[in-house]
């Protein structure tokens, strides 16, 4: 059967409001009191004459004309009174003269326009947002890729409100050095324009619902939260928080590790550092200064830590190589006494958009202390080194403004915490 293609519809989001199909003749044109300006949010609307759509189907939020067919709903006409619509896999009959310019439309009509919202709601999909450094990220992913996972639901990125206001960090979204198979999020599924006022109303819209019934679903505590798991999507749910716990994502670890394969550097330093590594019984230590190095805020880990640490790796392991990963290098050297021609600073790897670099090398260790750090949580976590140490520590840090550590679900089993 011949398929006639469909405008950009608008999407479906966590803001319903009941609205009306507008019929239009000619072609659709984009409205840009609805859109906003520029090419991120414009939308491109080509529609046969005499035709109907809903840009306005009962939600708030529009498609951008990159948006693809998986988005979009489909027309199929089926004869001369009929028609079907469909949208990823579902679909529903109505008559042929409903998208007719200039047809009258009864009450059984009207009746059968929430099957068009019904056919766009079968289509499951969890947005997330991801927000925070390197670390954090990762954690968002991995916990919505399982959710979506056990949903059958598509996983759409937010790659860009989680930054919008971090103007204390000024990170930026670093996913883009994984091989991850997912896409990203449209202006509309950023619940674009107006999109901070949108998030705050969805925001409090779900917190009057229970759990496992909200459409925009926030962590609540630090806390490994089971809840997580049994979430049953329907229609779109959009997914804000850190969620760090690999139980969260436990049993599709093979799938998390695939999509959180590393885009190795190029450049020969990273190479060489690669080859090093790799030669001698690698441990990565990693030192996070989350104060100034001369600080006594409790943020950092405290010296004693890692000389404890390292002497418990002596002990483990015939002549470990120290390879010393840290933010503040020359704070790392001064500090510690680690073994002569047993140690190797890396620090070629400069500002965060490099982070991606230390995090590969990292994962290219055997064994590893790590800081109060989910940075080399996951460098630690993604190493596949068989009989791998990793020592973290034992401390719990649930109120500190710079970083939080030891809670509920945070520490793997297997890890020695000292």
């Amino acid at each position: 059967m011949p398929r006639v293609e469909s405008p950009s519809w608008c999407k479906l989001t966590a803001l319903m409001i009941p609205t009306r199909i507008v019929r239009r003749s000619g072609p659709w044109v984009s409205n840009p009191r609805l859109h906003g300006a520029g090419p991120r949010t414009a939308a491109a609307w080509a529609r046969p004459a005499g035709w109907w759509s809903a840009p306005s189907l009962g939600c708030i939020g529009f498609a951008d004309s990159e948006f693809d067919t998986n988005g979009c709903p489909a027309f199929t006409k089926r004869s001369s009174k009929s028609a079907a619509v469909s949208y990823a896999g579902a679909s529903c009959n109505v008559p042929e003269h409903i998208f007719e310019t200039g047809s009258k439309r009864t009450l059984a009509d009207l009746i059968l326009l929430p099957n068009l919202a019904q056919v766009m709601l079968s289509h499951r999909k969890v947005i997330t947002r991801i927000k925070g450094g390197l670390g954090n990220q990762l954690f968002c992913y991995a916990a919505a890729r399982r959710l979506a996972l056990f949903n059958n639901a598509d996983l759409v990125i937010d790659d860009v409100t989680g930054f919008a206001r971090d103007r204390e960090y000024g990170r930026q979204y670093a996913l883009d050095h994984f091989r991850i198979p997912v896409r990203k999020a449209t202006s509309a599924e950023r619940l674009e324009p107006l999109e901070r006022v949108r998030r705050g109303i969805a925001k409090w819209s779900s917190r009057n619902k229970p759990f496992t019934k909200r459409r925009y679903l926030e962590q609540e505590g630090l806390d490994f939260d089971e809840r997580l798991l049994s979430i049953k999507v329907t229609g779109t749910l959009y997914l804000d928080g850190l969620w760090q716990s690999e139980r969260y994502f436990k049993d599709v670890e093979t799938t998390i590790r695939n999509d959180l394969r590393i885009i190795p550097p190029t450049d020969a330093a990273n190479q060489r550092m690669a080859e090093e590594i790799r030669r001698s019984d690698a441990v990565a230590l990693h030192v996070r200064w989350f104060k100034a190095a001369d600080s006594t805020a409790t943020s950092n880990v405290s010296a004693d830590y890692y000389q404890r640490a390292i002497a418990l790796m002596e002990r483990k392991v015939k002549s470990p190589r120290y390879i010393v990963f840290s933010d503040n290098p020359e704070a790392a050297r001064a500090r510690f006494n680690l073994p002569d021609g047993r140690v190797t600073y890396v620090s070629h790897n400069r500002g965060d958009e490099n982070g991606f670099a230390d995090l590969w090398l990292m994962t290219q260790c055997r064994h590893f202390i790590t800081a109060n750090s989910t940075f080399s949580w996951w460098g630690a976590w993604l190493a596949q080194s068989p009989g791998k140490i990793v020592i973290t520590p034992h401390l719990v840090q649930e109120k500190i403004s710079a970083t939080n550590w030891g809670f509920e679900g945070l520490i793997p089993d297997s890890w020695q915490k000292l």
